[in-house]
């Protein structure tokens, strides 16, 4: 690992090569990786839609569709999460992504975790 990048275990959306490329501009070496003592949610959400302007064509009225869940991680010291470690990631890569998972929300952490990949703990 070079000294400005770090590696970064994913296991949502991030899996998917083409979203990492598409945020980053960079294509990341990857290796298949499992968390201990953590077990992947599927977050369920909906989304609202405004309602359309009364001389809408045709008329539209505000629904509550589903959306996509979105993936999540709890403590669960039985379970165990496969992912992929994403290796050398830098900081400007870092931070799109930290965009992407809407970290200033408050609703995702980023923590320094153990994972094994390749037949090693990083």
């Amino acid at each position: 690992m070079h000294p400005e990048t770090r590696h970064l275990f994913v296991y949502g959306w991030l899996l998917f090569p083409t979203i990492v490329q598409a945020l980053t501009s960079r294509h990341f070496q990857r290796l298949p990786a499992r968390l201990d003592g953590f077990r992947r949610y599927a977050v369920k959400q909906t989304v609202s839609t405004p309602a359309a302007a009364a001389d809408a064509t045709p008329p539209v009225s505000a629904t509550t569709v589903p959306a996509l869940p979105i993936p999540a991680l709890m403590a669960d010291a039985k379970a165990c999460t496969h992912g992929v470690l994403l290796l050398d990631v830098d900081a400007n890569s870092l931070a799109m992504l930290d965009v992407f998972e809407e970290v200033d929300s408050g609703l995702y952490k980023r923590h320094s975790v153990r994972v094994f990949a390749d037949n090693q703990w990083f």
